[in-house]
């Protein structure tokens, strides 16, 4: 998870920051769960008009740099309010992302798989229980990600059934979740590390 900090030219990005009252930051904080919850079960950054020092850390460790650079874009292009809900963990595989459901199309049993990276073991749905689910009930517009590389290792040969199932499977859910008012067809952006 790259900061802003982080980036070619981070002081003048973190400047700049003060200059987009109209793009407003959260966070999720990282937090998982065996069983689908209803709220979150801590925020790590409440809904914030950003800052240099809001996006740079603060009370927690960062907003995501890839996050924040397309929704100023969104702002800039669109010149309406945007809210971007930052609800990201790194180093994690899709299968914790997805719901159960999501992964029983692709022959995986919630129980049964969990996937072991740097002294860490995820379990299926356990970032979708405790990080998507509880989102669900809001309005969204689209969803940008970022990952892949965990998967790299971790069911490889599924990852054409289980990242677009992650993502029909959110599409549906938000859609259901919000009353309709989310599109069942929003944009999902993506980048794929190899």
């Amino acid at each position: 998870q790259m900061g802003l900090s982080q980036v070619i030219n981070a002081s003048e990005e973190l400047a700049m920051a003060l200059k987009f009252p109209n793009v407003r930051v959260f966070t999720a904080a990282d937090e998982h769960s065996r069983e689908e919850l209803t709220d979150l079960m801590k925020i790590e950054l409440p809904w914030s008009v950003p800052s240099a020092g809001v996006l740079d850390g603060g009370n927690f460790s960062h907003f995501s740099a890839v996050c924040w650079l397309f929704g100023r874009y969104l702002y800039e292009s669109q010149k309406h309010p945007v809210g971007l809900v930052e609800s990201c963990w790194g180093g994690t595989p899709v299968e914790a992302w997805s719901s159960e459901r999501a992964l029983q199309k692709c022959g995986l049993a919630k129980p049964k798989h969990s996937f072991q990276n740097a002294g860490a073991s995820w379990d299926n749905t356990v970032l979708w229980n405790a990080m998507i689910h509880p989102l669900l009930n809001m309005t969204i517009k689209g969803a940008i990600w970022y990952q892949g590389e965990q998967n790299t290792e971790y069911h490889q040969d599924l990852y054409n059934c289980t990242f677009p199932a992650m993502i029909d499977d959110w599409r549906m859910a938000f859609h259901q979740g919000s009353g309709g008012q989310t599109s069942p067809v929003f944009p999902f952006g993506f980048v794929q590390v190899k």
